[in-house]
């Protein structure tokens, strides 16, 4: 972002201070012999000792003369519009006017004059307006770009947001005017006040209208930084890559790029490349000539020394230094060796009725509603089978797994939850049921001095779920540096308990009505949802896992690693979880599923795996066959409709290459909609409430 000029200084001569003075007087009466009378009253004051002591009988009046016409002739007056009023110079033998006697040539025609312009002055000018007086001159259209902006800025610091958007948008919509600094200053201010007012849409439709109507320019470099950060911030990666190098091509010598680089490689999960690259343009700036201790150059200069604890000791500045101690402790603790769960038959546990386990449940902050439905669930669970498979076709199911704690953790667990804020999240969501907030400071400051004294915690399953449920309510999850030194951590130590007590069998269950199972099946889940779009082959890993321990798959991730197989060409393994949930209401089982099958050229059963699909979401049949879509405004974050055009949007958005890419896909659906669907089929579920979170 460019910054305004400053006012010049004159050696000796405090020109910023008196213009800031001299201002003020002008406004209040607009006179131009009063104000030459204040500047010949004044002027000594804002002359350092020497330059007093230098000058002549004559110097200081004549010195008080040509500054002040110098800057009363750009002083915009708010009587004449908002413009100068010039006082015209005198002609060489006219008698000069700083009252010495002497002709203007043989007197003031020969004091240096001081470079000012209404640009360097107009900022100060709104600086010494109250409200309505810049609301006038506002209004006037006298105002120039650039002391616009500064306007703008003053607005927002002022939090007056929507008069900022008011005063910018006339300069970059429908079309930027210009393509120059002032212009990209303009443009970074707008966006900013678009994002605090939360008018995203608006915020893209700018960008969208600087990269589509504006030439190669450092402005239009900022709007595919701005780009960039989206695509970020929306786990796009390609994408992201893809406008920064447009970003690069358009201002190469903007000194933000090697932040925002170092920024995408972290979020690529690619550190040491993240370090490589801040020491390059480390080198690069100083060779510029830049201070060392100011940005970008001493922010790049802690980045490649240590990229990660950089962005993340920055986005723990920003959040107010909370989660400081949560970090700090993970890496006190860190090297601790596994504890040793137990691994036990749920049929062998001691008996407890419905009523102990709904109470034990309750008293970890599971809602009671949700506890009965859990120990519904687990019933059914734990029920066998009414129908019999006919002899010889009998498959013994998994017995039902339980991971039970080392017994000295249970009093460290109950210790916990009356120290800890949030209950359980509510079934597989992930934020917490209650409303409590983990980061409010006196509570943060209980639980992290529990954690501090007593490292077991990071050894119990429970409260490794609880902390991995407080970073997702920090107000900087998501950043990829808190990520890996938070969130990470936490659901790596609990991957690595459980995998400690399973190993690689094939033969456990561990039940997601089973309580005590809970934390475990919660931390693969979300090892999946952080790393899907970095790390897709660490996601899988972690899916494959889950899907292991429980085939019933409460949390949905069959989506993910059915998106996965397909994309890989691991069409069988795609076509043999999707069979696992006939009807299913997910478009990437029900879909992905009949294109598993037609790409084993199972023709058959892929029809029959079609038609059920279409008539259950047709939506997304008709999604996949467009060559273009409008993205739907019902489209919110975190979940979809089932049979909504949301929910069609989304699928088509991941799925519709891996369609086009199979020879004869799209033309297969395009033929099975139109002969087969009837749009008064019973299997299409109406549009409503049923909303689905999105793995």
């Amino acid at each position: 972002m460019k910054t305004i000029p400053p006012l010049p200084q004159e050696g000796d001569f405090r020109v910023e201070n008196l213009i800031r003075d001299a201002v003020p007087e002008v406004l209040a009466h607009q006179d131009a012999e009063r104000f030459f009378a204040w500047m010949r009253e004044h002027i000594a004051g804002y002359m350092s000792p020497n330059m007093l002591a230098e000058a002549g009988p004559g110097d200081i009046p004549a010195f008080a003369y040509v500054m002040g016409r110098d800057l009363w002739n750009v002083l915009p007056l708010p009587r004449n519009r908002y413009r100068p009023e010039a006082v015209p110079e005198p002609g060489r033998n006219d008698p000069c006017p700083c009252g010495s006697g002497t002709k203007y040539k043989h007197c003031c025609d020969r004091v240096p004059h001081v470079p000012l312009s209404s640009d360097l002055i107009w900022p100060v000018v709104l600086d010494a307006m109250d409200k309505p007086q810049r609301e006038a001159a506002v209004r006037s259209g006298a105002l120039p770009r650039q002391a616009l902006i500064v306007l703008a800025s003053q607005m927002l610091e002022e939090h007056r947001t929507a008069e900022v958007v008011k005063l910018l948008e006339p300069l970059l919509l429908p079309q930027p005017v210009a393509h120059d600094d002032v212009m990209e200053f303009a443009f970074d201010t707008l966006c900013d006040a678009y994002e605090k007012l939360g008018r995203r849409r608006k915020k893209s439709t700018l960008i969208e209208t600087v990269l589509a109507k504006t030439p190669r320019s450092p402005l239009r470099g900022g709007a595919w930084q701005r780009r960039t950060v989206i695509n970020m911030d929306q786990h796009d990666l390609a994408a992201a890559r893809e406008t920064f190098h447009h970003a690069q091509q358009d201002d190469p010598e903007d000194p933000a790029l090697g932040m925002l680089e170092v920024e995408l490689l972290l979020a690529e999960h690619k550190p040491d490349t993240a370090r490589e690259r801040a020491e390059f343009f480390v080198r690069q700036l100083r060779r510029r000539g830049l201070p060392e201790d100011q940005p970008p150059l001493s922010f790049l200069i802690r980045m490649a020394h240590d990229p990660v604890g950089t962005m993340s000791d920055l986005a723990l500045e920003q959040a107010g230094e909370a989660g400081r101690g949560l970090r700090d402790w993970i890496k006190s603790v860190s090297a601790r060796p596994l504890p040793k769960y137990r691994l036990t038959d749920v049929e062998s546990l001691p008996s407890r009725t419905d009523g102990d386990v709904t109470d034990s449940l309750i008293e970890k902050g599971i809602p009671a509603e949700e506890a009965r439905r859990a120990v519904k669930q687990l019933q059914l669970d734990i029920s066998p089978v009414e129908d019999p498979a006919p002899p010889g076709n009998e498959t013994k199911e998994p017995p039902l797994h339980c991971l039970l704690a080392p017994p000295a953790l249970g009093t460290l667990e109950k210790s916990w939850h009356g120290v800890f804020p949030l209950s359980k999240p509510f079934s597989v969501q992930h934020d917490p049921f209650n409303d409590a907030y983990a980061w409010e400071p006196a509570a943060e400051r209980r639980w992290t001095a529990f954690l501090q004294k007593y490292p077991a915690c990071f050894d119990s399953l429970d409260i490794l779920d609880d902390l991995a449920t407080a970073v997702m309510q920090h107000e900087q999850c998501g950043l990829p540096s808190l990520d890996q030194e938070m969130f990470l951590p936490l659901l790596y130590r609990a991957e690595a308990i459980i995998t400690a007590a399973i190993g690689s069998s094939h033969s456990v269950h561990l039940a997601w009505g089973w309580e005590d199972n809970r934390p475990a099946l919660r931390s693969l889940a979300r090892i999946a949802l952080v790393t899907q779009h970095a790390r897709p082959e660490e996601a899988l890993r972690a899916t494959e896992t889950l899907l292991r321990l429980n085939p019933n798959d409460n949390h949905g991730y069959r989506a993910l690693a059915i998106y996965v197989w397909l994309k890989r060409g691991e069409d069988k393994k795609a076509a043999d979880l999707a069979a696992k949930f006939p009807d299913d209401q997910m478009a990437e089982t029900a879909y992905g599923g009949a294109l598993a099958l037609f790409r084993l050229g199972k023709r058959r059963e892929a029809d029959r795996q079609l038609r059920t699909a279409i008539a259950n979401m047709p939506k997304v049949a008709s999604y996949l066959l467009r060559d273009k879509v409008r993205k739907p405004a019902t489209l919110m974050e975190g979940g979809y409709t089932f049979g909504g055009d949301d929910q069609a949007w989304l699928y088509r958005e991941e799925m519709r290459p891996v369609w086009i890419a199979t020879p004869g896909a799209l033309d297969w659906l395009r033929e099975t909609l139109s002969n087969d669907y009837s749009p008064h089929s019973t299997g299409v579920p109406r549009r409503g409430s049923r909303r689905r979170s999105r793995p």
